[in-house]
Order: structure tokens, then sequence, then C-alpha cells
């Protein structure tokens, strides 16, 4: 795929270039293994499966992740985390900042923060949505969202975030931890239009017939993140 002249520049700045951190990389290049195995039909429905469903894709290609650059291993029983990279991973978040903040309980309450050591740098006028790898539950934690107007901030973001109960073992190297996908500052004014009559798709009919994947055929925008 070509990098199209008029995409829009992301600047990504090592805090150290002396050591080869992870690198952010397209989400596209981090589609889990198990989305992959997926049949695309079942053969006992004869049916379309979640691996044909364009929405869904979109939702697990969309923007860049953020991934851990060594391995980290965390001990459930004690609550921590062994690390093997040359510079610190993980690190605890002070607890007092989430107080009174609800947490589902099928997580330890204790928060942690992922380091990150790269500056995100967008064109004015752009901010960054940094989120739970989505659609993602088969990792074992859950990262917290945040929105950084990152066309003027200049520190790297870091990202909290919580463990899964039940987990021991490994987190390795590559782990995606982060989706970062970057927005334009437009303002937004919802409408609830008069309607004379409630709205009907007239093709809903033929929606469901042969040729198939209509949304992709007919309704579905390329996105580009190089």
């Amino acid at each position: 795929m070509r990098y199209s002249p008029i995409a829009k520049k992301i600047k990504a700045l090592s805090e150290d270039i002396y050591i080869d951190w992870e690198k952010p990389s397209p989400a596209s290049k981090e589609i889990p293994a198990w989305f992959k195995k997926i049949q695309a039909v079942n053969d006992e429905e004869h049916d379309m499966t979640i691996k044909k469903c364009i929405p869904f894709l979109d939702t697990l290609t969309t923007g860049y992740m953020f991934k851990t650059s060594a391995d980290v291993i965390y001990d459930e029983e004690y609550n921590r985390f062994l690390e093997n990279g040359v510079s610190e991973t993980v690190t605890l978040h002070p607890t007092f900042q989430i107080e009174n903040m609800e947490i589902d309980s099928n997580l330890h309450p204790l928060p942690y923060k992922w380091i990150n050591k790269f500056m995100w740098q967008t064109p004015k006028g752009y901010s960054t949505m940094f989120l739970h790898p989505l659609n993602r539950t088969d990792l074992p934690f859950q990262s917290i969202s945040g929105i950084v107007d990152t066309d003027d901030f200049p520190l790297s973001v870091q990202f909290p975030f919580f463990m899964k109960k039940g987990f021991s073992g490994l987190i390795p190297a590559g782990t995606p931890i982060i989706q970062a996908i970057p927005f334009k500052r437009d303002d937004w004014d919802l409408k609830f239009p008069d309607q004379e009559q409630s709205y009907e798709y007239e093709g809903f009919w033929n929606w469901f017939q042969p040729p198939m994947a209509k949304y992709k055929r007919q309704f579905w925008k390329r996105k580009r993140y190089q």
C-alpha cells in the first residue's frame, strides 16, 4: 500500500535514542492470532461469521498500537511484576487518584501504569484517543482510556491499567497495551429533525439477498494508517 502524499503526519519521538524501544505500529499489523483463525463461514450454519464483519475488523485495524518493550511477569499472589528489560516497563499508579472510581469486579483494584517512552505529536487541530485495544478481551489486563490534545502536549502519555483476576504469568514483549486513534477536533451539534414518518431504509429487504457483503461493497471507506 502506497503512502498517500496528503496523509496527516504523526511524529513519535523517543525519549532515549540509545535504547531500541518497541515502536508504536499501525494497528493493522497487530491483528490477533485468534481472529485470523476464525473461519469466514460457519460450516454448520452456512452463514458468515464475525470474520466477515467489516465494522469489527475496523476496530482491530484503526489507528496505532503501543506495545510492551520487554517481557514482564505478573505474580498474582503477591500482586507484583517482575521485569527483564533494561528499563522499567511497569510502575505502580497512585491509588488516591482513582478513589471512588467504579472498578470491574473481575479486575484487581490496584492500579499500575505502562511506561511509554515515545512523545506522540499530532498535527495542529488533532487530538488522540488512547484506549484499551478494541475488542481485545483476551488480554490479561484492562488499560484505561483517555483523550490528550497531542498537538500541543509536550510530554509522553503514560497509560494506567488494572490486571485481571485469575492471571499469573508472562506478558511478552510486543504485546499491544494501548490503541491510539487520532481525530480532528471538530465542533458537533446533535439534531433531531422533524419527521412526518418513521425512518426506514428503502433497500432493507434486499440487504439480506445475494450478493452478500453489501456494507463493504457499497458503504465502507478504507482507513489508512502507515
